[in-house]
């Protein structure tokens, strides 16, 4: 969709990361960038981690960071697929894939929403699911105070665990097709004799698509149950990473 292939994840002072559309940024064509080291980081707040390209300061500039120097005349890349996606998402958001390099692996880090454009959680690591709950507490708590301005209280595991369920339910629901879908296209593909430059980026895609949705489905499972082994979301979460 065109959300999902012109935006760009930033990262807003406060440390939240927003999905945004931005004229002329979108026009930047696509490398595989290497880690920024700290001094091409200058512009970062406090709160922005090594792989923040994109910022939003507290008077509302949208900043593009480069990475390493640039020389006058230099093209202005940006990394179309985030440091953890590789040429799985390159393929079912652009259409294209790099060539694959040997340690390549399919991405375990899980975006979800609730709605279509709405603000993506990232889950995958311990530090990836604190961000994602400290963003959902925050948003639980505003949507629950009153509109006489009083903030209500912070919700509990069980209400955040319940929310994180329904918003990879309803993100699951949305997709179009299913795993069972997705795997059996897969086994169609690879028991061809041969398979043609087009073939073998489609099955990089559905392997792609099989893995996040089996983390998705991984997670509510484990997220149903706690209370009753895990008794913190982010527990679940671990829990959820550990299931074959």
């Amino acid at each position: 969709s065109i959300v999902r292939s012109r935006s760009l994840a930033a990262t807003a002072s406060s440390g939240e990361t927003l999905l945004i559309i931005v004229p002329i940024f979108d026009l930047c064509n696509h490398r595989t960038l290497a880690p920024a080291p700290a001094a091409a980081r200058g512009l970062a707040s406090s709160n922005a981690g090594a792989s923040d390209v994109v910022l939003i300061t507290s008077d509302d500039v949208v900043v593009l960071c480069a990475r390493t120097a640039l020389d006058s005349g230099d093209e202005v890349h940006i990394d179309y697929s985030g440091s953890d996606d590789g040429s799985a998402r390159l393929l079912l958001d652009y259409g294209f894939a790099e060539e694959l390099r040997t340690a390549e692996h399919l991405s375990d880090v899980l975006h979800v929403a609730d709605h279509v454009g709405e603000h993506l959680l990232s889950l995958g690591s311990p530090h990836l699911d604190a961000m994602a709950l400290r963003t959902l507490r925050a948003q639980m708590t505003i949507h629950a105070s009153r509109a006489d301005g009083t903030q209500a209280d912070e919700p509990s595991e069980g209400l955040l665990g319940k929310q994180l369920h329904h918003i990879c339910s309803s993100m699951l629901a949305r997709l179009p097709t299913s795993e069972l879908d997705d795997r059996r296209e897969l086994l169609r593909l690879q028991v061809a004799t041969e398979l043609d430059e087009r073939s073998f980026r489609r099955v990089i895609a559905l392997r792609f698509r099989i893995r996040q949705k089996a983390a998705l489905r991984r997670t509510m499972q484990s997220l149903a149950q706690l209370g009753k082994g895990t008794h913190t979301v982010l527990g679940a979460l671990e829990a959820a990473r550990h299931v074959q």
